[in-house]
């Protein structure tokens, strides 16, 4: 008998566990007694191999889809749920009536095993841009942390399926507080560590 399961199994099987997904029809909102009903599916790019979920209004979107990736060492699951089980930022959008695309990365995550030797820069974004391609319609890309990069990337290589590019840099210090803000850019607002004292 062989139990040997692939990365891809294991990480689906693994991640619906963690979060409580039950099935495929049901996503983390079914768990908020006041969130509205949302439709959920996921599916695959074979080349490079590319995993990702969508969830929507269940009225349906006139904005356009927004496309959530997850920094380096994450898969998409970190938009889906909040450490403490509450749902994340992919249903906060949905709430505010965008259709949310959630990918992992090829080669992590329930994307599947890529050779190390081949999983290159140029892989990520061929997987990431053919999920970008296929929505219908330009998209919002919002980028956090080490997928900045890629964010540039696609745009370069898909920018007609792009319609704007958010990053998001990692927080700010545990200790922090604004940075006066500058009169040649007064729109700007920055964050300054505070200084131990």
């Amino acid at each position: 008998m062989n139990d040997d399961i692939s990365r891809r199994e294991f990480g689906m099987a693994t991640g619906a566990a963690s979060v409580g997904l039950i099935t495929p029809s049901k996503s983390l909102a079914a768990n908020e007694s006041n969130a509205p009903p949302v439709n959920y599916s996921s599916g695959l790019i074979e080349s490079p191999p590319t995993y990702y979920e969508v969830l929507a209004p269940v009225g349906g979107s006139t904005k356009p889809p927004m496309v959530m990736i997850s920094g380096g060492a994450h898969t998409g699951a970190c938009y889906l749920a909040t450490v403490d089980g509450r749902p994340g930022w992919a249903h906060a959008f949905v709430r505010a009536g965008y259709k949310v695309v959630v990918p992992d990365w090829p080669g992590v995550g329930r994307s599947g095993y890529i050779p190390l030797d081949d999983l290159t820069g140029d892989v990520v974004v061929a997987g990431l841009g053919k999920i970008v391609a296929s929505l219908g319609q330009p998209a919002i890309i919002m980028t956090h942390s080490m997928s900045g990069a890629y964010g540039w990337k696609l745009i370069e290589n898909y920018g007609q399926h792009i319609a704007k590019l958010v990053a998001i840099a990692p927080g700010p210090p545990a200790i922090s507080r604004p940075c006066p803000r500058s009169p040649a850019r007064p729109r700007i607002r920055s964050w300054c560590a505070a200084r131990p004292r």
